[in-house]
């Protein structure tokens, strides 16, 4: 994917989350570690194609490309991960898409949206990653768990 906007947009993996992100305090106490490494084996890679841009707003200024396909394995995925030591209830229902743009003004969502349209991508998703925000504000990979494809 392009980089449309600035440095700070890089600072915001592009990402599609089966998890939302949590409190500082309460992100991968051991036994969460432990819960995600059994989980991982059991799932199975699965196939995305994203096609379309969509946007939360006015609720929240973010700019996401569509999942075309693949809508019912990451809804697999994120109910798998929000299990066991990690349950715990969404502020909003879970919709599977790939965060783009977030948190900038309405002129350049604007703009992503409309050098968005029409893009769309392929790809196999093979497994999760646990991201941390950096005090400089950029997500960084903080540990990566592999799906074992359903053993």
């Amino acid at each position: 994917m392009p980089t449309l906007f600035s440095s700070r947009a890089m600072r915001v993996p592009k990402s599609a989350n089966p998890d939302p992100p949590m409190m500082p305090l309460m992100i991968d106490p051991p036994d969460h570690t432990v819960y995600r490494r059994l989980i991982a084996p059991a799932m199975t890679p699965f196939e995305v194609r994203l096609e379309g841009v969509g946007t939360f707003r006015p609720t929240s200024h973010v700019v996401y490309v569509r999942v075309a396909d693949g809508e019912d394995a990451f809804d697999e995925a994120q109910r798998a991960v929000r299990t066991g030591p990690l349950a715990r209830d969404l502020h909003f229902p879970f919709h599977p898409h790939v965060t783009v743009a977030h948190k900038l003004d309405d002129a350049a969502l604007d703009r992503a949206m409309s050098l968005l349209d029409g893009y769309q991508c392929a790809f196999v998703v093979e497994e999760f990653v646990l991201y941390e925000q950096k005090l400089d504000g950029a997500w960084r990979p903080r540990r990566r768990y592999t799906f074992g494809g359903g053993r």
